[in-house]
C-alpha cells in the first residue's frame, strides 16, 4: 500500500474538523474581554475556512471586536475539496440516519463525536447550513451526500462566500495573533507546530489510501495485470490479521464499488478498508493478504459453486462459460438468471463479474 495521506490527531480520536473547530471557537470566545482581538486560522482547507467563518460570525453577533485571519501556504484554497469524491465532493453522510449509525461510519473517535453531534452541530445542522445557502444536496445509495451539481466547485464557492460575508481575511505572512486554530490537515508543518506547543501527539499513520497489489497487478504475470480501469459496482474486500495472544485471526471487511488501477485497488471499498484498518495495516508494515469477494450476492463459496454446476448441467456451452460469467447480477439467488442461458448478446441481466475480469480469473 502507498499513500500521500496522513491522519493527524492531537488526541486519541479523530473528530470531524467542522464540529471540533466549531465547538473550540465557542469555548475560545466565552469570557473574552471586549478589546480588539485577532484569531488566526492556519490552513485554508475546508475545516479552516469553515471554522474561520463560524468564528467571524460568532464574534460579530456577540458584538466583539475581533479580526479573523486565515493563513494558507498554498496558492489555492480548499484544494482537497476540489478533488474529493472524484471532483464531486461527498460533503457529508446521510443526515436522516440515526446518530449511532452515523457514528459507526467513523473508524475512530465515536465516543468523542457523540457529544459534538448531539449537542453542538448535528448532521441536520450541517445539511441545513448548505441548503439554507442555496446548495441542494442529494443522497446516493451508499449514504454519501453530494451537491446536485456534482461539482466540488459548488461547495468551495459557498464556503468562500460565507467567509467573505463575515469579512474573513485570507492572507500570508502575518505572525502575531492572540489565538490560533490549527487546521493544516496532512501537512507535516501542523505536526511540528503542535509539538512545539507541547500538545500530546498520536503517532500519525496513513489512512484513506489506495491499495498496491504488487504480485497480482504490477507484475506482468499477475492475474489482475492489464485490467486497469475496470470497475465492479459492488465487491467485498477483507483483511485478516493476527492479534497477539489469540489463536484465531481477526478480520476487517468493507463493501462497495471497487476499481482496478495500474497499481492495485481503489474505489470506496478499498478506501474505507484503509481507513477502518489503518492501524492494523501499519502494524504489518502493509505486507499482507487480502481476499476479494466478487460475488457478494451469494452468501458462501459453496453457493457460487452450486450455481456454476447447476448452470453447467443445464444448457450452457463450455466456451460460453469460459468467456462470460454466467452468474447474473441478482441478490440472494443460488442459480443464474434464465436470460443468460441463451447467449451473452441476448442477456438482459449483466454478469456479476465483468468479462475481462472473468477471463483473467
Amino acid at each position: 500500500t502507498k499513500t500521500n495521506t496522513v491522519t493527524t490527531a492531537v488526541t486519541s480520536s479523530q473528530p470531524p474538523p467542522f464540529l471540533f473547530l466549531f465547538c473550540s471557537i465557542i469555548l475560545l470566545l466565552r469570557g473574552e474581554e471586549r478589546s480588539k482581538k485577532r484569531i488566526c486560522v492556519i490552513g485554508g482547507g475546508a475545516s479552516g475556512m469553515f471554522a474561520a467563518s463560524i468564528a467571524a460570525k460568532t464574534v460579530q453577533e456577540e458584538g466583539l471586536e475581533c479580526e479573523v485571519v486565515v493563513l494558507e501556504g498554498g496558492r489555492k484554497l480548499m484544494t482537497k475539496v476540489e478533488i474529493s469524491g472524484g471532483g464531486r465532493c461527498n460533503v457529508m453522510h446521510d443526515a436522516t440516519m440515526a446518530l449511532p449509525q452515523i457514528l459507526s461510519s467513523y473508524p475512530r473517535g465515536q465516543r468523542e463525536l457523540h457529544g459534538l453531534y448531539a449537542k453542538h452541530f448535528t448532521p441536520q445542522d450541517m445539511k441545513s447550513w448548505f441548503t439554507s445557502r442555496g446548495v441542494a444536496l442529494k443522497t446516493e445509495q451508499d449514504g454519501r451526500m453530494f451537491p446536485i451539481t456534482d461539482s466540488s466547485q459548488t461547495i468551495m464557492d459557498v464556503i468562500q462566500q460565507e467567509a467573505q460575508k463575515w469579512n474573513v481575511d485570507v492572507q500570508l505572512g502575518c505572525k502575531v495573533f492572540d489565538s490560533i486554530i490549527l487546521a493544516t490537515g496532512s501537512s507535516p508543518s501542523g505536526h511540528d507546530i503542535a509539538s512545539q506547543l507541547g500538545l500530546n501527539m498520536v503517532n500519525p499513520i496513513p489512512s484513506l489510501f489506495t491499495l498496491e497489489l504488487k504480485q497480482q497487478v504490477k507484475d506482468v504475470d499477475g492475474i489482475l495485470h492489464g485490467l486497469a480501469g475496470l470497475s465492479v459496482p459492488f465487491a467485498r474486500i477483507t483483511f485478516r490479521y493476527k492479534v497477539p495472544n489469540r489463536k484465531k485471526k481477526q478480520s476487517i471487511t468493507q463493501e462497495g464499488p471497487l476499481l482496478l488501477t495500474h497499481h492495485g485497488l481503489s474505489g470506496p471499498a478499498a478506501l474505507r478498508l484503509s481507513a477502518f484498518a489503518a492501524r492494523e495495516l501499519a502494524d504489518v508494515n502493509y505486507n499482507c493478504d487480502l481476499s476479494i469477494n466478487w460475488c457478494t450476492s451469494f452468501g458462501t463459496t459453496e453457493e457460487v459453486e452450486d450455481a456454476l454446476w447447476t448452470y453447467k448441467s443445464t444448457a450452457s456451452p463450455k466456451r460460453f462459460v469460459s468467456s462470460v460469467c454466467p452468474l447474473g447480477n441478482h441478490a440472494n439467488s443460488k442459480q443464474p438468471p434464465q436470460e443468460e442461458q441463451q447467449s451473452s448478446s441476448s442477456s438482459t441481466t449483466p454478469p456479476l463479474i465483468p468479462k475481462r475480469l472473468w477471463n483473467a480469473l
